[in-house]
């Protein structure tokens, strides 16, 4: 009796310990952000402070929100505060896309728009009018309430198109959803609330984050991509089951993807036009592709997981057949395409993810684009004269 005593008191003693050890280091943590980017202590600290869904639905960046190296200017776009007068005389330049234009794996200011102003000089005024998760399909709403009053003279369309492979790929197997229904009606409301609240307390932990920067900067490079593999491979094996059933991800992306893909570019190419302003189209960059495709398993993966109806064969067509369709579409308007694509080399020196760039790969886009732009310019004054 007295030994199980002594064992209750050590296990509460080992859990009061581990509660102050983990309380300890959450309250580091919060300081730290509090000193680095003036974060608030108490309240929920992630990207997603950074942007917000308006009263019409549209999802826009908060004007003067800032999120460790991330910064929302006054009108509300990633960068310096802007004064609409004092810019009135410069051609204004809008750099439009997801996270990849926003900026992830770069350091700060050298996100490609943030490159792309240094480049162009004085005479230019680059907005990065990214928002990161709005897609094609509300670009025309987002442009028409937050960027015509810039009044912008070029606006860029560097679009992630992989939204456009979602739904409508294959009939899903009913027997797998009749298996979902049931599994989700065996879980008991208590279970399902312990698990939300256990969610929600991992994300509100800031500590986590830092402790996984830290162990990839001191475990060996090897051992922490094994790691990432071998979750990341679970995890999407586990979505296949669930999703796909028995069914296998597809090789090809159907061509009706594709045809909604041109119709939404189509209709807001025609509202740019209406509005007289320069577009470019830019063809959307990848590592993945037909000669590395063994080389990048764990980025593979990470990539599938949005993406779990298709194999890795069924990516790098879904991305080959975009971007066919963007030189397609700007071909057929008249306007100019960037192939960003063939621009950048196909390394993790240009790409920290499949998509996402470092400061290499970010400023080869930059200036890819830059040329376009002047050349364009030189074309325009030739004309002038």
């Amino acid at each position: 009796m007295l030994n199980i005593n002594i064992y209750r008191i050590l296990k509460f003693f080992l859990f009061l310990f581990l509660f102050v050890f983990i309380l300890t280091l959450e309250s580091c943590a919060r300081v730290d952000d509090w000193f680095k980017y003036n974060a608030p202590i108490l309240a929920k600290y992630t990207s997603e402070c950074l942007r917000e869904y308006d009263a019409e639905g549209i999802r826009h960046n908060i004007p003067f929100v800032r999120f460790e190296k991330w910064r929302i200017n006054n009108m509300g776009f990633r960068g310096e505060d802007i004064d609409l007068h004092a810019e009135k005389n410069k051609i204004k330049v809008v750099c439009m896309g997801a996270s990849e234009t926003f900026g992830l794996y770069e350091t700060e200011n050298n996100e490609w728009p943030a490159q792309l102003g240094r480049l162009l000089g004085d005479k230019y005024c680059v907005i990065n009018a990214s928002v990161v998760g709005q897609f094609l399909e509300s670009w025309q709403k987002y442009l028409a309430k937050y960027i015509m009053n810039v009044a912008p003279d070029i606006i860029i369309l560097h679009i992630n198109p992989f939204k456009y492979s979602q739904g409508n790929i294959s009939e899903r197997n009913s027997n797998t959803e009749k298996k979902r229904v049931e599994s989700a009606a065996q879980r008991t409301s208590l279970g399902i609330n312990v698990i939300s609240v256990i969610k929600s307390v991992k994300e509100d932990l800031r500590i986590i984050p830092k402790i996984k920067q830290v162990l990839k900067g001191v475990l060996p490079d090897r051992l922490v991509k094994h790691y990432q593999l071998m979750s990341m491979k679970k995890q999407v094996e586990e979505k296949q089951e669930r999703v796909l059933g028995e069914m296998s991800p597809s090789d090809s992306l159907p061509e009706t993807n594709i045809a909604l893909f041109k119709r939404d570019l189509e209709a807001l190419i025609t509202y740019l036009k209406s509005k007289n302003i320069q577009i470019i189209v830019t063809s959307y960059p990848m590592l993945l592709n037909k000669k590395n495709i063994d080389e990048y398993p764990e980025i593979f993966f990470d990539f599938r997981r949005f993406y779990i109806d298709f194999s890795l064969i069924g990516l790098i067509d879904a991305q080959s057949k975009f971007n066919d369709s963007c030189r397609e579409v700007a071909q057929s308007y008249g306007l100019d395409f960037v192939d960003l694509d063939a621009a950048l080399p196909k390394t993790t020196c240009e790409f920290g993810d499949n998509v996402h760039y470092t400061d290499q790969g970010a400023e080869i886009i930059a200036k890819a684009v830059s040329n376009s732009i002047q050349k364009s310019s030189e074309m325009q004054l030739t004309i002038t004269n």
